[in-house]
């Protein structure tokens, strides 16, 4: 019993002296971190519901002090050019005329026939392509501007994408094959191995298995039922959105971790439902976003994306050994698309987070961990972006002239018959009931089938409506009234219809849940309406 207490406490002793060891490496790093032993470790364990979740914990620990023997002081700001040597991200836009990359002949072009009819001629065109590309930005491990070491390796890569025996090396490379011509995405393969061949299949050897999962699945082109729910339920929980595009091209996504909320995603999806997420937005979701981008611009060329985590908010609760299981297995899916990642900039990171984000970078590959910037400071995180996006592409939220992220949010989730959504999480246990009041206007209603309730408790809940004080309906749900997922071997998600009939304004309106669970153990139901 507790096999995780002495390697904890080894582990303890280590990370908290190297953390005061490193202190003032940079004095631009993460200030007023309290003891690790006092901040992290206790509360990592202590929301451990049992002894596995606890040994978890433990190994990521043991992990990342075995892997990664850094402050995180140093790395929040640290050069990239240790990591990245000659291939730095690029800053300025990467635009040619793309013309001169339209090979004659559609066999040259990595696609599902990936061997040419004509395998010398496609060599001198493709080679031709990687030397002589119309590139201004002058970066090196882009078309253009290569050595010829390096087109030379490209070549070389190429020919064994043909001869080798697993099919998953030619799909990863043709994986954005709509928006992404055979020379770049032959380089961004190589960049991330510094034009090493041998060393690029060994890292597509380590996605090769996950790929076929999601290859299975044809990449889950819906996302609604990659998620087993719609996208637009989810993102109230899990707020992640692309907007606009940076001053080097490059799509912008921002993602509020800080705003997520654990127990209503997992009203929604199962954990695993997120990683069929991450395929969907990987081949369908970006492919798109670049395809927008370019019928802006038909001059871009380059498939990589900036990325912005905003911490705000986060608590250490939502940081448990359950959270980096699913940052895992999502970075997995991301190993099959290497850099994807132009940069990325964590905002508002609180100072628990530097124990996890040494954890985590355990996860990453060492050149992606170095595009990574992170900020305490919410002015210093303003001015990054300032440096790589214009001001009136930027959200109001971080100082710029743009839509603010929630009227982006509400922009991409809304419908044509929806003024607005209610979305609240409600909480019991068999002795505690919980309730949701709002409001219509005289012109609104929620239609019938509009208003549901989304949760993972077995047993259920009794779920009251009220208007002006008086009850209009009672429903039970419960899980075991739908037998595909009752037989399930662990719960799954679910969700009903709570309201049979319309609610009409005007009036308030109160729903009440009182969970029928016989444990003490707070229970979770996501209520989602859609007012007319």
């Amino acid at each position: 019993m507790f096999s995780w207490l002495p390697r904890i406490c080894r582990s303890l002793k280590g990370v908290q002296e190297e953390g005061t060891s490193h202190e003032n490496e940079n004095n631009r790093g993460i200030r007023n971190v309290k003891p690790l032993r006092e901040t992290v470790y206790g509360d990592a364990l202590k929301n451990s519901k049992n002894e596995e979740d606890a040994n978890k914990i433990a190994d990521l620990v043991m992990e990342a002090q075995e892997n990664n023997r850094r402050s995180i002081y140093f790395d929040a700001q640290q050069s990239m050019s240790d990591i990245m040597g000659i291939y730095t991200p690029a800053e300025r836009p990467n635009f040619h005329a793309r013309a001169t990359l339209k090979l004659d002949d559609p066999d040259t072009l990595l696609s599902k026939s990936i061997i040419p009819k004509q395998g010398r001629r496609s060599t001198e065109v493709i080679k031709g392509a990687l030397e002589e590309a119309e590139v201004e930005s002058g970066l090196r491990g882009y078309p253009g501007d290569l050595t010829d070491s390096e087109v030379a390796a490209c070549l070389e890569f190429r020919k064994q994408l043909k001869t080798r025996d697993n099919p998953a090396y030619q799909e990863m490379v043709a994986s954005f094959q709509s928006v992404e011509e055979e020379p770049y995405a032959l380089c961004r393969f190589l960049r991330a191995r510094q034009f090493k061949v041998d060393e690029v299949f060994e890292m597509m050897d380590v996605g090769a298995d996950v790929w076929k999962d999601g290859k299975d699945h044809d990449f889950y082109p819906d996302a609604d039922e990659a998620i087993g729910a719609p996208l637009t339920i989810l993102l109230t929980q899990y707020p992640l959105v692309y907007h606009g595009s940076a001053k080097n091209g490059c799509p912008v996504s921002y993602f509020r971790a800080g705003e997520v909320v654990v127990e209503g995603v997992e009203c929604i999806t199962p954990i695993d439902g997120l990683t069929n997420l991450a395929w969907h937005y990987q081949m369908h979701k970006f492919p798109a976003v670049v395809a927008e981008a370019q019928s802006t611009n038909p001059d871009v060329v380059r498939c990589e994306a900036i990325a912005i985590f905003d911490l705000k908010g986060l608590t250490k609760s939502q940081m448990n050994a359950r959270t980096l299981e699913v940052l895992k297995k999502v970075i997995r899916v991301n190993v099959c698309f290497p850099e994807v990642l132009n940069r990325m900039a964590i905002l508002n990171a609180p100072g628990f987070f530097t124990f996890f984000w040494r954890v985590i970078k355990t996860f990453l590959d060492a050149r992606t961990a170095s595009k990574i910037a992170m900020f305490s400071d919410e002015n210093q995180g303003k001015e990054w972006l300032r440096e790589y996006i214009e001001k009136h592409e930027i959200p109001s939220d971080y100082g710029g002239s743009g839509p603010s992220v929630k009227n982006i949010m509400e922009e991409t989730s809304a419908t044509s018959a929806a003024k607005r959504q209610i979305s609240h999480l409600l909480h019991s246990n068999y002795k505690k009931k919980d309730t949701l009041d709002f409001e219509l206007r005289a012109d609104e209603q929620l239609d019938d089938m509009q208003l549901q309730v989304y949760t993972v408790a077995v047993e259920g809940a009794v779920i009251s409506i009220s208007k002006n004080g008086t009850t209009i309906s009672d429903l039970d749900i419960s899980l075991h009234k739908n037998e595909k997922l009752a037989s399930a071997d662990v719960p799954m998600p679910y969700h009903m219809n709570i309201s049979s009939e319309a609610l009409k304004g005007p009036g308030k309106f109160e729903v009440t849940v009182k969970s029928k669970e016989s444990s003490r153990e707070m229970k979770h139901f996501l209520v989602i309406g859609r007012i007319n």
